[in-house]
């Protein structure tokens, strides 16, 4: 009989032994759960970071770009309204001119029909 409760106490022994280890490698596998985890989350913090100031820098340069392009868009609407003055100027001389020259043959054809 008190080798049966010999056995009984090493077999619980051995059990309790078994149990213990196995709890000291799932709290060992949790921590590691636990460290990876905490991990991927600061990479992960740490990339949205990045891209958050990546976003800013981008929409700054794309804010001096519009600008540069309304600064161009001004530039060429007053050098468009010049030369349009400058044509309108022009042709009002032409037609000036052609008045004239219409004029003086009509002067000149009449003075030499009535002669």
């Amino acid at each position: 009989d008190t080798k049966f409760t010999e056995l009984d106490n090493k077999i619980d022994n051995v059990e309790n032994n078994l149990n213990n280890k196995i709890d000291t490698k799932f709290t060992e596998l949790d921590n590691k759960i636990d460290n990876v985890e905490n991990n991927l989350n600061n990479k992960i913090e740490n990339v949205r970071t990045e891209l958050k100031s990546d976003i800013a820098s981008v929409s700054n340069e794309v804010a001096l770009v519009r600008k540069d392009m309304e600064i161009n868009k001004m530039e060429l609407n007053s050098q468009l309204i010049k030369i349009t003055s400058k044509l309108e100027s022009s042709s009002k001389l032409h037609y000036w001119m052609f008045g004239t020259v219409i004029t003086l043959f009509v002067g000149i054809f009449l003075t030499l029909i009535f002669k």
